[in-house]
Formats: C-alpha cells, sequence, structure tokens
C-alpha cells in the first residue's frame, strides 16, 4: 500500500478561550491525510471502458499511447490522524478485468461512521483512441475532452464539459450547468438540471431540457428539443428544428435556414 503523507493539523480548538469571553465556539480540530493511487492496463483489445466514480472531480482525456491509465488523489479528513490516515488507505482505486474488453474502473469509498469524517478521490483518466468510454459520476465535477471512440455518460451532481468527442454521445445530468461542444456524430441529452450550452456539433441531436437556459449553436444535423427550459436560443442550425412545448414568444431564433416545427407532446 502506497504510504500516507502526513499533514499538520490546520485547526485548533478554542472552547474554553470562547466561553471565557463570550465568543462563539471554534469548530473541532480535524486532521488530514492523502495519497496517490495509480491504475493502468493495456488498450490491446479494449472496446468499451466503464468508469464508476463517487465523490471528488472526474477528468477524462484521449491521448495517442497504448495504454488506459488512471490517476487517483485521494483525500481525507477525521478528527484525528490516525482515523483521517485510515479513512485515506481504504479508499481504492481500481481496475476490474473480468471481461478484458469491457474493463470497468472504479473509484470505492471508505466506511464512514461519524459527520467528522469525509473523503474524496479527483480522478484523471487517460483513454487511447477507439475506445467507447461509459461514465457514472455520482459527485463532483465532470470534464471529457478528445474521445474518438464515442461516449455515455450518466451525471449525478456538479458542473459537466464535454468537448472534442467523436463517435457520439449520450448524456443523462442531474447537476448544474452543461456545456457541450465539438461533438462529431449523433447526440441525445436528457438535462434534468441547470442551464445547457450546446455548440459545434456535426450530426442530429435530440435534447430533453428540465430547467434552466438552453442555448444551441452551430449544429450540423436536425435538432429535436424537448423542453421546459426557462428560455431557448437558437442559432446556425442547418436542418429541420423539432420544438415540443416551446412557446415561439420564448424562442430566440437566427440563422436557421430549414423548417421549424412547433409541436405538441402527447399527454402523459
Amino acid at each position: 500500500m502506497l504510504p500516507v503523507r502526513r499533514l499538520a493539523v490546520l485547526l485548533l480548538s478554542a472552547a474554553a478561550a470562547g466561553c471565557a469571553s463570550g465568543a462563539k465556539p471554534e469548530p473541532p480540530a480535524q486532521a488530514s491525510a492523502s495519497r496517490i493511487a495509480p491504475a493502468r492496463n493495456p488498450a490491446a483489445g479494449v472496446r468499451v471502458l466503464h468508469i464508476r466514480s463517487g465523490p471528488g472531480f472526474l477528468r477524462v482525456i484521449g491521448t495517442p499511447g497504448t495504454e488506459i491509465s488512471a490517476e487517483g488523489k485521494i483525500y481525507a479528513q477525521a478528527a484525528n490522524l490516525p482515523e483521517a490516515e485510515r479513512l485515506c488507505n481504504d479508499a481504492q482505486v481500481r481496475l476490474h478485468l473480468s471481461d478484458p474488453t469491457e474493463p470497468v474502473l472504479e473509484t470505492t469509498g471508505p466506511r464512514i461512521g461519524t459527520a467528522s469524517q469525509s473523503y474524496r478521490i479527483d480522478v484523471t483518466v487517460a483513454v487511447p483512441p477507439g475506445i467507447r468510454v461509459s461514465v457514472r459520476d455520482e459527485g463532483g465535477d465532470l470534464s471529457v475532452q478528445g474521445l474518438a471512440g464515442g461516449l455515455a455518460v450518466q451525471h449525478g451532481g456538479g458542473t459537466l464539459t464535454i468537448t472534442d468527442v467523436a463517435g457520439g454521445l449520450e448524456v443523462q445530468h442531474r447537476g448544474t450547468a452543461t456545456k457541450i461542444a465539438q461533438i462529431g456524430g449523433k447526440i441525445a441529452i436528457d438535462d434534468g438540471e441547470g442551464d445547457l450550452e450546446l455548440a459545434n456539433v456535426t450530426g442530429h441531436a435530440e435534447i430533453r431540457g428540465g430547467g434552466g437556459a438552453l442555448v444551441i449553436r452551430n449544429v450540423e444535423g436536425n435538432v429535436t428539443v424537448r423542453d421546459n427550459c426557462l428560455g431557448v436560443a437558437v442559432s446556425g442550425v442547418s436542418g429541420e428544428l423539432n420544438l415540443y412545448d416551446i412557446e415561439p414568444s420564448a424562442l430566440d431564433l437566427q440563422a436557421c435556414p430549414g423548417a421549424i416545427h412547433f409541436l405538441k407532446s402527447p399527454p402523459r
């Protein structure tokens, strides 16, 4: 097991002084620990890489190499240093190879027993060309860039940023803001919360909005929007626009030469 780097306790309790002076007591002392957790696997024969992550930032990048690699930076806090070290060592970043053609990269957290304990794992994953990536991320911000084999995302928290992806894109997002740009292939987006910005797409796009503003720019293909957003701005769409449950007065439309259809969804 990799050694845990010991960090000094940053906060000191001042409850006695606070009581004497009438000031508000300071929060309890906290100890921190951290370590690096690497994982690697040859990319030969891999068709799909599945990524399953929890609390922390996740970054997925395309790379010209021949190896799938991941680096997790694990951080933990607790009331004392031995407990923080235990949390840090119990958290893991692993590659499961039960199916070598579809390996699973998974982060697992420690057992949390008290409110004073917490952890996060910030992960960077490098993926060679030609591999499809499937991500299920349940916490923190997610950034994906430079993939050539297609991408499917289920994201449950924080911001979502996706750029420069070929091979198609599927997104289910229940976080805050979403920004997607430079996508090649068919796109399907189910965006449950926050603002959504989609730009520079080659292919058809189907979008289901769920609140916030929706901005669509420069799409070479048809666009279908099923939306209950605060406002919709569309510009530079070359194909047809199929707009469900959107009033014309709520639409800012520019430079869209194709047919525009205002439609109503069937009753549920």
